[in-house]
């Protein structure tokens, strides 16, 4: 199910920080991780006790409601936060009085409380109780190896045998960490974007406002492969506000002297322009916090992006039922007569109407991008707008080509 979730940017404007501490190994401590739907989780150790923790560079580090609960943490005065689609809410800080990540190891460590299960029903299922933020990693080198699913932590980036040609000057955001990077468009355009282990759904997102920016003054309309109307995006508040979606394609993009060929990209309601998780697959990145240097080492030199394929709309999930998010327009999806926020009662040969959790879970947890591979076409059953059972069987196609 091509369940899309952008785990992005959540508390841009927090102002929980960090203690760093102790134990800086000479060498380099590599420590595991798994990569499931397109999340990197690690295990995190809280009190004796190892945690799932989701890694997330585009959040501080925090913790569920229930791990709060369940330690008997304190809780602290609650602020004000602003996420990603600009809604606030109110969040509480609490500390850990102990963390270790590999030979990492840190004490009194002050994170936020953020109701996991009720917002992002994906980690609850995941068992994760954690988010693991770029704040934990300050002072120190970070390198993520997706193809050997391994952290390699150092305490100086001459440990890592990192190839210079591949650096690029990172800027840091203060308040957490983020690691922001300068990235090109072939000659259309250039900008600093966060790079947001965070999201989840594809290889950049790009501002709405860095996006009516570059148009006015060079016209995007030739790389559009998609527009729509909706939302789908999980965020700190909730699901977010339903807006226009456009989905690009470019000839090429870059960080420094490394290409990535023919690369999608979205539009997104967010603060900042978003550099996602699936760049890992083209290759490994270290983030070196003491130096403010950004390393993408490409796998293969101009490799070409991966496909996308759409069957002309996006799911989004609402409690435990799953509705319309986006209709892309001129889609067999349209034409069939979706709209956003209509209910879907069977996806392919699932039923997924008032599922339980655990059924909810079997179908969160399912390998989107084997199945997206796999399909030609879709049988989906939906409840229009007058309460009508509708049934239609939907080509899955890649962008760009004709639905």
């Amino acid at each position: 199910m091509e369940n899309k979730v952008y785990l992005a940017v959540f508390f841009m404007l927090l102002g929980f920080t960090c203690c760093y501490g102790q134990d800086i190994a000479i060498r380099p401590d590599t420590i595991p991780f798994e990569y499931r739907n397109n999340m990197i989780i690690v295990k995190v150790d809280i009190m004796g006790k190892p945690r799932n923790f989701f890694f997330d560079t585009g959040a501080p580090t925090l913790i569920s409601k229930e791990l709060q609960q369940e330690l008997h943490l304190v809780l602290g005065s609650a602020k004000v936060v602003t996420d990603a689609s600009s809604k606030t809410t109110e969040m509480s800080g609490t500390v850990i009085p102990s963390l270790k990540l590999g030979n990492l190891k840190l004490s009194d460590v002050p994170v936020t409380v953020f109701d996991m299960r009720k917002s992002i029903p994906q980690l609850a299922c995941m068992d994760i109780t954690g988010f693991l933020g770029a704040d934990m990693f300050k002072h120190k080198v970070l390198q993520i190896d997706l193809q050997n699913k391994l952290f390699i932590v150092a305490g100086a980036a001459a440990l890592l045998h990192l190839d210079e040609q591949f650096v690029s000057k990172m800027t840091l955001l203060k308040a957490q960490n983020s690691p922001m990077v300068e990235v090109k468009f072939g000659k259309v355009f250039m900008e600093k974007a966060l790079f947001d282990t965070g999201m989840t759904g594809g290889l950049y997102s790009i501002a709405r406002q860095t996006y009516s920016y570059v148009n006015k003054t060079t016209s995007l309309d030739s790389y559009v492969v998609a527009r729509g109307y909706g939302a789908i995006s999980k965020v700190a508040s909730g699901t977010e506000a339903e807006s226009e979606k456009i989905k690009l394609k470019f000839d090429e993009f870059s960080i420094g002297k490394a290409i990535i060929k023919k690369p999608f990209s979205n539009t997104g309601n967010h603060t900042y322009s978003l550099l996602g998780v699936q760049l890992l697959k083209y290759g490994k990145v270290t983030l070196d916090f003491i130096n403010e240097r950004f390393y993408f080492e490409p796998l293969v030199p101009n490799t070409i992006a991966l496909a996308e394929k759409t069957v002309g709309f996006e799911l989004k999930m609402e409690g435990n039922n799953f509705f319309v998010g986006i209709v892309w327009k001129n889609s067999a999806a349209e034409r069939a007569g979706l709209k956003a926020g209509y209910k879907i009662i069977e996806y392919g040969n699932k039923k997924v109407e008032n599922l339980n959790e655990q059924e909810v879970c079997e179908i969160l947890l399912e390998e989107k991008d084997k199945r997206v591979k796999e399909m030609t076409e879709l049988k989906l059953k939906f409840l229009d707008d007058k309460g009508k059972i509708r049934s239609v069987i939907l080509p899955n196609v890649e962008y760009g080509t004709s639905y």
